[in-house]
């Protein structure tokens, strides 16, 4: 939901599992928050988006990588972490 909220996009539409270059972004951004926001393993977050342990944990550091180049990236991490301020 949280990533919905910053996306726009359906929750849906982000779970989906799209390959290639451009692949799915509101879904790595997903596993991302996952890890990083909410602290759930890597294995759990598979599940929930039907991708590997491992193809979680490249995604999560894609976005890693991805934050500090594209300001789309950017922006929604920071959105993400500005919905769970105090």
């Amino acid at each position: 939901q949280d990533v919905s909220a910053v996306t726009g996009l359906t929750v849906e539409v982000i779970i989906a599992n799209q390959r290639g270059p451009v692949g799915n972004q509101s879904n790595w951004l997903a596993a991302w928050w996952m890890s990083r926001g909410i602290g759930i393993d890597h294995g759990q977050i598979g599940r929930v988006l039907n991708a590997s342990q491992q193809t979680v944990s490249k995604r999560v550091a894609l976005v890693e990588r991805r934050r500090g180049e594209d300001a789309k990236f950017a922006a929604w991490t920071t959105a993400l972490w500005g919905l769970h301020t105090i």
